[in-house]
């Protein structure tokens, strides 16, 4: 027989733990004195995230290459619904369980949630309608089970084409649940071990967490998902990261994930999660691994990076990704000749961030320099559009261009004698002279700042 100290991970307390609550606690010392109301408990986030079908979890299964765990219960009994109430909110348990695509299989009817965010769904099952999980129970039957009599509990383990790997009748207790999860996983997703924490882990606002770090990323509340994240990013095992962010059905969680990674600023291990991220449908989340990928500056996602610009449909997104090839191109002739061709571009936004890609390819690459500061001279001063002309020059007093000069001192007469606003003549003016400073090898006052006005970057680098 299993012990718990033979398992994968430290479960947060022992397995079949007594608790005396004070209102028990009370009736028996008095003698059974009048009960006192007790206090309303609060809401849980719900312990699985059922898939709505058995076809949608097949479907996600192939995506995130994670195995299906279908749970089939019967409700009536009180033995299944003893599994769902004791054993699988178990912290250690919920762990695992994060690690499957999950359906749940029930032919009862079950009742609604009246109010709240989940209004309409299973009042058992929470994340899935009444109607779903009988309807995924239908299914399970014609593929798997047939016309015999179904026992329930049980567990039935398929892979993404839909094969049984794994099967398992009756009810299980915390420690026997918790070795068969470990066993499916390990046949069918190596490497997908987590670092879990001590069960006395504490959440980044010092409230106690349960040792589960990622069970958070899945609740309601931003705040929570946010000191979710940011405990997954600093796990030593980056592995991990990249598990959960497949995991996550909702883009504004995979766009966090990238964000929070980026800040991190340690992204030597962050090349796969930022292809996948620009695999992304959704644009939030490309252009978030875009600019993760600008920050990193790694040669090896220039290809990457070279294909979703001829896939990207999106302005915004082609700016982002423009960007991020100048921060990984190096001296790489084909990635200058894009950003060379979009200079053509008829958008002001594209040929602009195109010109702050060059400068980028110039600093990284020395032998690049004289072409880049010609570009900028004789595209990139000559543009009809007055934001592009200021990401010239300061491109031009980026790389102290000490050349480019007489023409920057052209550029300052027509800012002198040109029409328009005043205050964006002011701004150009103030600009060309921190650039003409830089040139000249002198300081500049505040030119940290100069790239900032002039790019006015949609997320933050």
């Amino acid at each position: 027989m299993k012990t718990l100290s033979s398992l994968p991970f430290r479960p947060s307390r022992p397995v079949g733990q007594l608790c005396l609550c004070p209102l028990f606690l009370g009736a028996f010392l008095c003698g059974g004195g009048a009960a006192q109301k007790p206090s309303p408990k609060k809401p849980r986030t719900p312990v699985v995230f059922w898939e709505a079908s058995l076809d949608e979890a097949l479907a996600r299964s192939k995506r995130i290459g994670r195995p299906v765990l279908i749970a089939v219960h019967r409700l009536g009994g009180g033995a299944g619904r003893g599994m769902l109430d004791s054993v699988y909110p178990e912290p250690d348990i919920l762990s695992l369980l994060r690690e499957f695509v999950c359906v749940a299989a029930c032919g009862e009817q079950t009742p609604p949630i009246e109010t709240g965010p989940r209004k309409g769904m299973s009042a058992v099952f929470l994340t899935v309608t009444s109607d779903e999980h009988r309807a995924a129970l239908a299914a399970v039957r014609k593929r798997y089970l047939g016309d015999e009599k179904i026992v329930a509990p049980q567990h039935l383990f398929v892979n993404a084409a839909g094969h049984t790997i794994e099967q398992e009748q009756g009810v299980l207790s915390t420690v026997a649940f918790a070795s068969l999860l470990t066993k499916v996983l390990d046949g069918a997703a190596p490497g997908w071990r987590p670092e879990v924490p001590d069960a006395e882990g504490v959440a980044d606002d010092g409230s106690d967490d349960g040792g589960v770090p990622w069970a958070g990323l899945f609740d309601k509340d931003e705040s929570v998902r946010r000191r979710a994240v940011n405990r997954l990013v600093r796990q030593r095992n980056k592995s991990m990261v990249l598990t959960m962010y497949r995991q996550l059905g909702d883009p504004a969680g995979r766009a966090l994930i990238l964000e929070r990674v980026r800040a991190s600023k340690k992204l030597d291990w962050a090349g796969q999660l930022i292809r996948v991220g620009l695999s992304d449908k959704e644009p939030i989340v490309r252009d978030q691994a875009a600019v993760t990928a600008e920050v990193a500056g790694m040669p090896d996602l220039l290809p990457d990076l070279l294909g979703c610009l001829q896939k990207e449909k999106n302005d915004a997104s082609r700016c982002e990704l423009l960007r991020a090839i100048g921060a990984c191109a190096g001296g790489d002739k084909a990635a200058i000749k894009v950003l060379s061709a979009a200079l053509k571009s008829r958008e002001d936004k594209i040929r602009l961030n195109a010109l702050v890609a060059m400068v980028s390819v110039a600093e990284a690459a020395e032998e690049q320099l004289p072409q880049m500061i010609s570009v900028l001279v004789k595209r990139g001063l000559k543009d009809r559009n007055a934001d592009t002309r200021d990401a010239a020059i300061w491109g031009l007093g980026q790389l102290r261009a000490k050349k480019a000069i007489p023409a920057v001192e052209k550029m300052r007469g027509k800012i002198r004698s040109g029409r328009g606003r005043g205050r964006r003549r002011g701004r150009s003016r103030m600009l060309l002279e921190g650039a003409l400073l830089r040139m000249q090898g002198r300081e500049a006052p505040l030119w940290d700042r100069a790239k900032a006005g002039v790019v006015k970057d949609r997320i933050p680098r």
